[in-house]
């Protein structure tokens, strides 16, 4: 097959003439007009070489049948094949940092025409195997079989290897040329991000074929979610570059006859047996976590134990990795990113024996951002939140654990959670809360879902038929299983016939439902499908086939994706006169303040708590024993991180007990470096969203230095009423165990801020739609909770308002600058429309910028202005890189829809779409990008 990559037949007549078309350069993969450095081009003209010649020697050579070809009066080509129609090339990688270029045929050592080629870094091609770019791709599996009809890749199993060219620069690089090495590897300098079927999948390589020149080779898992067929649709990105689309062949095993199988072995007892937990409320299970479900072993049916896993492994079950906290993933807008969260948390899982994951909190902080459970989230928009969800939930189901998304649905504050009545209407509910659901679900394949505790229009969620039945099982055709969340079933026959699949964490009411379909009141195809449904995600996820074991965690791998994470999350949101990053060279005394710095990280609370490994640093009283584990910092101090970062300077810590003290340490130090901290938990909402007596400390610290940095370790959006009389604001959210070392790399610039807000901060509680917070009557008596702001959930709320927050949904500040241009909206009339532009590094230092893509409907719609597409994008100083964004109508975000009731259906109005484009949702920072018609 290799052999196949780099040659390419063509016959036309023999001419006397030497020309290269005009245009007629482009990436012999893709067929785009763009070519990057080090790749494989192919050069289409007319050349007197008589027949055919191929390259049969390593390095290549630079002239064959008397032809070259020479690069801007630089490096000659070095060439594979030439014939009378076209001559392949590597593109030298002396270009580089060139934008353009001139190529000068040259035969018989006559130069002839040149024609000008457009260079990037990174020009992604995969190759087929046809002359078009299309169909087939050279795609394959590890025993360097094709992957195609005949020999299809197992969704969820198969590791395939991709042939492609233009990934841009690579370590250990080879001359042009050149055979790349075998030892060591030459890997991509950049991750690119691979699709099959539009699921994102994980790159285990990415770099240089051994032994070929110019071709790339990315090795990949085939998702588990990906879709079956014989030309599935797989493309690569690279730093925001798109590549051609080829085809490959997927299989997936088929889970349901295996369900159905194991279920007609089954009796009436084993049936009733997987569908409730086995435990009582909060009672331990052999293996820890926060439930137990008994397999059954004549039928090789495996046990259940579930734990908790938005963050890391949650309920105590063990030393793990304490990951920063989810909304701090959400804010770094990389899905490849959030992919390794995901893996993090599902390997971990594994090792301590788990094998169903109680993760995947996907409910909507921008409804009431003084939610406690706002870390455990993915922000305030639906298409952001459900994304960086599904990238989680893959990453978790790739390890052989059922993944999870909850709280289903609407279950957006925590006071009165148990008995908080939603009041909203069906659209509403459709484009916000319920669409992050359905993103999260299809892009996922999840195979669990967790009712909530309230209500939503009178009916309690795990016995709502309407939520669990048709639109969860109906309209999006969910698979798997609906378990309820703790104690949150309220029934045995309305709950069952509602859709509800599983009981936990015991069997109060579904213990009983054997009787019940004994005397009628519940069919026995409901109980048959409710154990389908739990064997199918067993088998779909390998949870069957692939038992979880204990073993050792990952630890020092684990972490480092803990730091990647919270480095790419963190949101600079202030940088007055270029505070940041700090010159270490330039700095003869910090103060440190605040917020037990000096030992450790603030972390979330609740069933989400994760013991660290190592242990925690702090352990502290919880102010709500009810909402589980005491306040833990996690082992990672700021101040040890930041002392070797500044050697030269006196580093002095201050508790910030005493705001004057700490003021005096500050007036006499370069740089005051204040910590300021606030827990959130499950069971508990924020009062306000003030950071207390810390407020009072900070303007205390601004007053003695101007050069005063706050550093923010804080579930969510917080009011900052010192923010004019500080130089500088760095959010961490809550940064995991390895933050410490973040902050520090952060603060010097050792690594670049690139996170951007997935929540708006609001300027005042008075601009809340809700500025108090619906409180419950009793414990037991349900009470209403209006959503009246309808789909004006988030940033959508302050637009309709004019409203201007404190920081817009989208914001995030760097250390360098950026610039888009040539912006460009291309509409094939279709569902699909791609957006084009380039975007340029305008500073001194490498930074990534995230491209955000925002569409508004026609007017007759009455839509808010929605984010529909982003990509994050790497860049080095002084680079630019073309970026496309694909809009397309027919994704799980229905990005050009909107709901109609009376249709009961997603529509696509006519009128004038207008797409913007900028780097956050402020009105101010978007530029028109262009408009279509429907």
């Amino acid at each position: 097959m290799r052999c196949v990559l780099i040659t390419f037949l063509a016959s036309l007549s023999l001419s006397a003439q030497v020309a290269i078309q005009p245009s007629g350069i482009v990436n012999a993969a893709s067929y785009s007009t763009t070519v990057a450095p080090g790749s494989v081009a192919a050069v289409f003209g007319t050349f007197p070489v008589g027949a055919p010649s191929a390259a049969f020697t390593i390095p290549l050579p630079i002239s064959l049948a008397q032809l070259s070809f020479q690069f801007g009066g630089g490096p000659l080509a070095p060439l594979f094949f030439v014939s009378p129609a076209q001559a392949n090339i590597q593109v030298p990688w002396e270009l580089m940092n060139q934008a353009q270029v001139l190529l000068t045929p040259i035969y018989a050592s006559q130069s002839r025409a040149a024609q000008t080629v457009m260079l990037a870094k990174f020009a992604p091609g995969i190759f087929a195997m046809n002359r078009q770019g299309t169909g087939q791709g050279a795609i394959e599996d590890s025993s360097y079989r094709l992957v195609d009809p005949a020999n299809a890749a197992l969704a969820g199993n198969a590791i395939v290897s991709i042939y492609a060219t233009g990934l841009g620069p690579v370590t250990n690089q080879p001359p042009s040329g050149s055979a790349s090495p075998l030892n060591p590897l030459a890997f991509t300098t950049n991750q690119p991000e691979v699709t099959v079927g539009g699921i994102p999948a994980y790159v285990q390589f990415s770099g240089l074929a051994p032994g070929l020149v110019g071709v790339n080779q990315v090795n990949v898992l085939v998702p588990a979610s990906a879709p079956a067929g014989d030309a599935v649709p797989v493309a690569i990105s690279s730093n925001g570059a798109l590549s051609n689309k080829v085809t490959m062949a997927v299989r997936r095993p088929d889970p349901d006859q295996r369900a159905a199988a194991l279920l007609a072995q089954m009796t009436q007892d084993e049936k009733v047996q997987l569908i409730h937990g086995a435990i009582a409320s909060y009672v331990p299970v052999a293996r820890g976590g926060a439930g137990y479900v008994p397999g059954i072993p004549r039928l090789g049916i495996p046990n259940l134990y579930l734990a908790d896993g938005s963050v890391g492994v949650g309920n105590a079950v063990g030393p793990a990795t304490a990951l920063p906290s989810s909304i701090a993933s959400a804010a770094g807008w990389d899905l490849s990113e959030a992919y390794k969260y995901g893996q993090v948390i599902g390997a971990e899982l594994r090792n301590y024996g788990i094998n169903v994951n109680l993760g995947g909190n996907v409910n909507l902080v921008g409804r009431e951002p003084r939610d406690g459970r706002t870390f455990e989230t993915k922000g305030e928009d639906p298409i952001l939140a459900g994304k960086i969800a599904a990238a989680h939930i893959r990453g978790v189901q790739d390890q052989h654990v059922i993944g999870g998304i909850k709280h289903y649905a609407l279950n957006d504050q925590e006071t009165g959670r148990f008995t908080a009545d939603v009041q909203i209407d069906e659209r509403s509910a459709r484009e916000t809360d319920l669409l992050a659901f359905e993103i999260g679900i299809k892009d996922s394949d999840v195979q669990s879902v967790m009712c909530a505790y309230n209500l939503v229009n009178r009916i309690y969620s795990c016995e709502n038929a309407h939520l669990l039945t048709d639109i969860l099982k109906g309209d999006w055709s969910f698979k798997g299983f609906v378990m309820s969340d703790w104690t949150a079933t309220h029934s045995t026959v309305p709950a069952a016939l509602a859709g509800l699949d599983q009981e936990q964490p015991d069997g109060r009411f579904f213990g009983s439902l054997a009787a019940a379909i004994a005397s009628g009141q519940v069919p026995q195809s409901r109980l048959d499908d409710m154990v389908h449904r739990i064997l199918r995600a067993m088998i779909e996820t390998g949870v069957m086939d692939y038992p979880a074991t204990i073993s050792p965690v990952n630890t020092a791998a684990d972490q480092a994706v803990a730091q990647e994470s919270e480095e790419q999350g963190a949101v600079l949101l202030k940088n007055a006169g270029s505070q940041l990053p700090l010159q270490a060279s330039s700095l003869k005394s910090i103060a440190v303040i605040g917020s037990h710095a000096d030992i450790g990280v603030l972390s979330g609370g609740g069933s989400a708590q994760v013991t660290p490994t190592g242990g925690p640093a702090l352990q502290e009283a919880s102010p709500c024993p009810p909402c589980g584990p005491p306040i833990i910092w996690d082992p990672s101090s700021p101040l040890k991180a930041i002392r070797p970062m500044a050697p030269n300077a006196v580093v002095q810590f201050d508790a910030g007990v005493d705001p004057a003290a700490a003021a005096a340490l500050a007036a006499s130090s370069d740089v005051a470096i204040v910590f300021v901290s606030s827990w959130s938990s499950e069971g508990i909402d924020a009062t306000d969203l003030s950071f207390g007596a810390q407020d009072a400390l900070v303007s205390s610290v601004a007053a003695a230095n101007r050069r005063t940095i706050v550093v923010l370790e804080n579930g969510g959006a917080r009011l900052m009423p010192w923010l004019n009389n500080v130089s500088a604001v760095l959010e961490t959210w809550y940064p995991g165990q390895r933050g410490g070392q973040a902050i520090a790399n952060l603060l010097f610039g050792a690594v670049n801020p690139s996170g951007k807000l997935p929540i708006t901060f609001p300027a005042s509680l008075a601009d809340l739609p809700r500025p108090s917070i619906a409180v419950p009557p009793d414990q037991t008596t349900p009470f209403p909770v209006s959503y009246s702001e309808g789909l004006n959930v988030g940033y959508k709320w302050y637009q309709s308002r004019n409203l201007r927050p404190l920081f817009p949904f989208g914001f995030g500040l760097s250390y360098t600058t950026f610039s888009f241009s040539n912006l460009n909206v291309s509409d094939n009339s279709g569902s699909n429309v791609q957006v084009t532009l380039d975007l340029a590094n305008t500073g001194s230092v490498a930074g990534a910028e995230v491209a955000q893509v925002y569409l508004q409907l026609p007017a007759a719609t009455a839509e808010p202005r929605r984010l529909v597409a982003w990509r994050k994008v790497l860049l080095q100083p002084g680079d630019r890189q073309h970026v496309t964004l694909e809009i397309d109508g027919n994704d799980s975000s229905h990005p050009l829809s909107w709901w109609d009731p009376a249709a009961n259906t997603w529509k696509m109005s006519p009128g004038d779409y207008v797409v913007y484009v900028g780097n956050s949702s402020d009105p101010a920072n978007l530029v028109m990008a262009g408009t279509f018609h429907r």
